[in-house]
């Protein structure tokens, strides 16, 4: 392969995933919260946004990472905030 990734790969040791949004934006400027809120919705979808703030839908890892990199666009440099972790592998 050419970037040495193989997308069959999986990581043999359980991932933290993220159970619950409600207090995501708790300490952000509300024009940034919103700004984060929008992208999160047009990218992911309203549904899956809803799930995940109902607790109803885990937040995957590959989601935090992406979440993550909306808060450094908007120049937040602190982790998102979620409400608890659970660890389980990740099958894609």
């Amino acid at each position: 392969l050419d970037d040495g990734e193989c997308p069959h790969f999986q990581l043999d040791q359980p991932q933290p995933f993220a159970l619950g949004i409600t207090h995501l934006f708790d300490d952000i400027p509300l024009k940034k919260a919103e700004a984060i809120k929008s992208q999160m919705i047009s990218y992911f979808g309203s549904s899956t946004y809803y799930r995940w703030k109902q607790k109803r839908r885990l937040v995957k890892p590959k989601e935090q990472a992406y979440i993550k990199n909306l808060f450094l666009a908007q120049g937040i440099t602190d982790d998102p905030l979620y409400d608890d972790y659970q660890e389980y592998y990740d099958l894609g």
